[in-house]
């Protein structure tokens, strides 16, 4: 998987049109979206108006939508999606001093060195839903669903459905033995290219087919297994 860097000198706004990246071809960055210096690991697509600031790194086939806004120190794994209008903030206006503001009106912006900013970690395959917000120092695991407009606040563990203000667990996607079984098979960790030998995994329904579901994911194990040379 390629990397693309993106550095402030270089381009800090991309405007005008919608295009693909002449330094990376598989990377859409949509109009009026400011990169700031993230990395992005390649095959994303940036939507219109998007501001990236801070260290953000962005995995392989993730795509933002419209108006999203990631601040301070984030990082999204591979085969993420967030709707339009997501934002993810590691830092907070300080809460224990006389004022929250920051502004550079006020004493040259003073206040800035006393935000509080701890990192957010999306992990992979996570759609998050239009409008959520990502506060400080959440990681949001593996195959995790966020609903629209939620406010999250607390880590979310692997599989879960959360939604509200603040966020709260609906329901797990999957049986327990489908998660365990998924999470070992890291299938995100492949390229687009290396996923078509695993298209049957995709097709079934996890919850319907549920049998069905485990059979093939049990096979797939094997057959890693077998090729890491791992004892079966």
């Amino acid at each position: 998987m390629g990397v693309v860097r993106f550095l402030r000198s270089h381009s800090p706004l991309v405007g005008g049109h919608s295009h693909r990246d002449a330094r990376h071809g598989s990377v859409r960055i949509g109009r009026g979206v400011k990169l700031g210096s993230a990395i992005l690991r390649g095959r994303n697509s940036i939507g219109d108006h998007s501001e990236l600031s801070g260290d953000i790194t962005i995995g392989y086939a993730s795509t933002l939508g419209t108006g999203c806004i990631l601040r301070g120190s984030v990082t999204v794994g591979n085969y993420c999606q967030f709707g339009p209008r997501v934002s993810l903030f590691s830092r907070n206006h300080p809460f224990d001093y006389v004022t929250t503001y920051v502004n550079m009106a006020l004493l040259d912006g003073l206040m800035k060195s006393l935000q509080v900013q701890v990192p957010i970690a999306v992990e992979n395959d996570v759609w998050i839903g239009c409008g959520a917000v990502v506060t400080k120092g959440v990681t949001v695991r593996n195959g995790a669903v966020v609903g629209a407009n939620s406010v999250v606040t607390d880590d979310v563990p692997e599989y879960a459905i959360v939604a509200g203000n603040p966020a709260r667990i609906i329901r797990k996607r999957f049986d327990d033995r489908i998660i365990e079984l998924l999470l070992e098979l890291r299938w995100w960790d492949l390229t687009v290219e290396q996923l078509g030998d695993l298209r049957e995994l995709f097709t079934v329904n996890m919850v319907q087919e549920q049998d069905r579901a485990l059979d093939l994911l049990h096979g797939l194990k094997e057959r890693m297994m077998r090729r890491t040379g791992e004892p079966t």
